[in-house]
């Protein structure tokens, strides 16, 4: 009886065990659910009011954030529909918001492989609050910044690269050549593969004629460019000027082009380079004639010098006019010299340093007496002497010698 009695008692006590965690259980849910209820209700209005004043992308992360609370079964019907409406308005934000992420992403790895053609195209993407996240707004931000000075180089290019089809017309080889050298060939991330191939089509049209320029330009012209640059560079003297003399003759005397008329802007760099080349040879002939002059003078003693300022000063009468010159060969001179003249047979060049030349005349032009004088100086050599006025009292003076021109700039002094 004893053990049916403890058999009975465990049973009602399993039971009575049963039914108070059931009991408080369901008060526990009970109270669990009334607080869900007050959280999600003022979640749900937060949302609304974060919508309102259009702050999606946080109605979005609270909605996000709150979902199991949203979707738990015990939450009311009405805060249910609510949180249905809300997420049914969110989803075209969502949609747009996940899509500009996207294309600004998209944008992001053009611009890191350097695609740059296709990365300012994140200039023309309309990005906002409305529309993007805010990490997306920043890193599209940061990318129009570093584009920036990019897009001007891409538009640039873009623009020569449109002129081709014009420059073929007219066969201005060179306008394309200079743009496939500059653009495609070394710059081809600024340009589309698209517009790259549809140029390198036509490159192949005018290949030979790419090839007679490349010829003329390595060969002829940047080779003659760099020896007047390295001519230019030595200091001129009377030991080393002949045999500069005889380097600007011996080269390119002979000029390998060939149709080089094709290209009117190489032609014209060559003709140039040609002229300076002839423009050096006259100013170290110049030079030359001036360190001769100054050798001759100084052999000549101080005696007969004196005599001959003192016997042939005394022609030059109070009539005379006189210039001062202040540049010889393009050059400033440190103290000015005068050049007087006037209507006796001699006129002076006094370089007001103890130096002095003297011009006798010999002739006069009929037609203009400052031009074509022809004289003898102190030297025994003659001269044709050029007085040219250039505006105002300014004044050129030219004295040509058989070796070459001495050109003195200055004023008339009244």
């Amino acid at each position: 009886m004893l053990r049916s009695f403890n058999s009975n008692h465990l049973k009602v006590l399993s039971i009575l065990i049963f039914f108070l965690f059931s009991l408080y259980a369901s008060v526990n849910g009970q109270k669990l659910k009334k607080y869900e209820k007050e959280l999600a209700k003022e979640r749900l209005e937060n949302i609304k009011l974060k919508i309102d004043y259009n702050e999606y992308e946080i109605a979005m992360s609270i909605l996000s954030a709150n979902k199991n609370l949203f979707e738990n079964p015990n939450l009311p019907k009405k805060l249910k529909k609510i949180y249905n409406n809300i997420s049914k308005s969110l989803v075209p934000y969502k949609l747009k918001f996940e899509n500009n992420k996207r294309i600004v992403n998209q944008y992001k790895r053009f611009y890191e492989q350097k695609a740059y053609y296709a990365a300012i195209r994140i200039f023309d993407l309309e990005i906002n609050n409305y529309n993007s996240y805010l990490e997306s707004r920043e890193l599209a931000e940061d990318l129009k910044k570093k584009l920036k000075d990019i897009k001007v180089k891409c538009e640039e290019y873009r623009k020569k690269v449109s002129y081709v089809k014009v420059y073929f017309r007219i066969k201005d080889w060179e306008s394309i050549f200079e743009i496939y050298e500059s653009v495609i060939r070394t710059d081809g991330e600024y340009i589309s593969r698209e517009e790259t191939e549809k140029f390198l089509i036509l490159m192949k049209m005018i290949t030979s004629h790419y090839g007679f320029y490349q010829y003329n330009r390595d060969k002829n012209v940047k080779p003659l460019e760099l020896f007047l640059d390295s001519i230019n560079r030595i200091d001129v003297n009377l030991s080393n000027a002949e045999k500069l003399i005889s380097k600007l003759n011996n080269k390119y005397v002979i000029y390998d082009t060939i149709r080089l008329s094709e290209f009117p802007q190489l032609e014209a760099k060559y003709n140039d380079l040609i002229n300076l080349k002839e423009k050096k040879i006259k100013s170290i002939r110049n030079i030359i004639l001036l360190e001769k002059r100054k050798t001759r003078k100084s052999a000549v003693s101080k005696k007969n010098i004196a005599k001959s300022r003192k016997s042939k000063t005394n022609k030059i009468t109070s009539k005379r006019s006189k210039f001062v010159l202040t540049h010889m060969l393009g050059k400033k001179i440190p103290t000015p010299a005068y050049f007087f003249i006037g209507s006796q047979k001699v006129w002076v060049l006094d370089f007001n340093n103890g130096d002095k030349i003297k011009y006798t005349i010999k002739s006069f032009r009929k037609d203009n007496h400052f031009r074509g004088i022809r004289a003898v100086d102190n030297f025994g050599d003659v001269v044709i002497i050029d007085i040219i006025k250039t505006g105002g009292n300014n004044t050129v003076i030219e004295i040509r010698y058989d070796a070459g021109t001495i050109k003195y700039s200055g004023y008339y002094q009244k």
